[in-house]
Formats: structure tokens, C-alpha cells, sequence
């Protein structure tokens, strides 16, 4: 292939690089409710994070701009499908939502030394009672603090290898836990 026939290739493939980093198309959740309603404004938006204080810029399909505060947003659902929960200044995705919400957060950890910079992505594990409420981590001590009223629980979750995802069920520990200990009564059909 001649140089001259790849060159607008090229500049295709760059030119779309350089659209999707403008802005996430994104659906913006109000409230928790929204994961699972469609609400008026269910297009999906272009967000951009300003670069003056903590406040954003949604831009709809149709090309209006409204400017709104984190705070102000549930979270978001991408395009693909995957949700993410704004708290205490972090968006968590959600990886389970009933019985117990449970989140995932990804970050980089880099390590150097005076040859080689290098490093890895680590993920933390959180939950909540519900949708609504506080995260936590997922740790002995935050669910002992949690849950210090509920000590069937406490005691089934320590009956089991300390984990986080059961690979065979393809669940969380946490939910499969708490649905034994608290069994969700099937309706009573008349």
C-alpha cells in the first residue's frame, strides 16, 4: 500500500481518536430509581469535567449545554451498559445491586525506582444496605461495624474463606450470605 493511499486512513482513525476523548457518552442517573426507569432525558450525554471548580458539562444529542454539580447526579450508565455511582467525591461501578449494592473501584498504583517506572491496576471492593446509602470497603472490620446487630450474618461470612467473588456462582460472597441468612419470601399468588 502506497504511503499517499494510507495517509487518510490514518488521519480518519485519528480524527475519531480525538472525538471519543472529547466526552463519554454517557446516560446521567438522578437518582438510583433511574438504573432501571427510562426518564426524559435517557439520550445519552457528552460529559465533560470542567476545568474551573467541580462542575460539569452535559451535552445532549440536539447540542444543549446545561452545567450541573457531581453532587447534583446519582451517577451515570455508559453506553455499554456499565453504571457508576457517585459518592463522597469517587465514582464506584456497580457490580451487584440486590441484596446488597456492591461496588468495584480501579486505579492505577505506580512504582518506581531510580531505572524502571512501572506499576499496575488494583481494585478495592465496597458495598452498601442499598442504593442509597453509605459505602463502605469491604473489609472484617466495616462489616463487623455494619453489621453488629446481624450476628448470623457476621458468623456466616466467617464460616466461609475470606473472599470476595465466587468464581463457581458467579456471585458475590456478601449477597450469597446474606440471602441465606435472609431469605427473600416468594409472593403468595391467591
Amino acid at each position: 500500500m502506497k504511503l499517499s493511499s494510507a495517509f487518510p486512513l490514518i488521519l480518519l482513525l485519528v480524527t475519531a481518536c480525538q472525538k471519543q476523548k472529547a466526552g463519554f457518552r454517557n446516560r446521567p442517573l438522578r437518582s438510583s430509581a433511574d438504573m432501571t426507569t427510562m426518564t426524559s432525558d435517557t439520550n445519552y450525554l457528552r460529559i465533560h469535567q470542567r476545568t474551573w471548580g467541580r462542575k460539569l458539562l452535559l451535552v445532549d444529542k440536539q447540542k444543549q449545554r446545561q452545567i450541573a454539580s457531581p453532587d447534583s447526579l446519582w451517577g451515570y450508565e455508559t453506553k455499554d451498559g456499565a453504571r457508576y455511582r457517585y459518592f463522597d467525591r469517587t465514582y464506584y461501578k456497580i457490580e451487584e445491586t440486590t441484596p446488597l449494592a456492591i461496588y468495584s473501584f480501579r486505579y492505577w498504583v505506580s512504582a518506581s525506582n531510580a531505572v524502571i517506572q512501572h506499576g499496575h491496576y488494583q481494585t478495592n471492593y465496597y458495598f452498601s444496605k442499598n442504593s442509597d446509602s453509605e459505602i463502605f470497603p469491604i473489609s472484617k472490620r466495616e462489616l463487623k461495624s455494619v453489621f453488629q446487630t446481624d450476628p448470623t450474618l457476621l458468623q456466616k461470612l466467617a464460616d466461609r474463606r475470606w473472599r470476595v467473588y465466587d468464581n463457581k456462582t458467579k456471585r458475590y460472597v456478601m449477597n450469597q450470605a446474606y440471602e441465606e441468612v435472609h431469605p427473600v419470601l416468594a409472593p403468595i399468588s391467591l
